[in-house]
């Protein structure tokens, strides 16, 4: 798969399911298992409003970031 000639997006998903895959390996799962972990993802986000599941989506990515994102600025204040 030539990942570069994907769009941003595209790519992100692809090593985003990658490392995903990897996590189900490491966990001891087949790719059955995995497969419809996917299915779903697909089920939930065919079942939902897309702008509610995007508000979500940032919603949680900003609670994860936001300790890094603290350690970052104090790291920078002390500089």
């Amino acid at each position: 798969m030539d990942l570069e000639n994907l769009p941003p997006q595209i790519q992100f998903a692809f090593i985003s399911m990658l490392k995903s895959a990897i996590d189900f390996k490491e966990m001891g799962e087949n790719e059955k298992k995995f497969l419809e972990f996917a299915k779903g993802i697909w089920e939930t986000m065919e079942m939902s409003d897309l702008q509610d599941l995007k508000e979500i989506i940032v919603s949680k990515m900003q609670k994860d970031l936001e300790p890094a994102m603290k350690v970052y600025m104090e790291k920078q204040r002390r500089k």
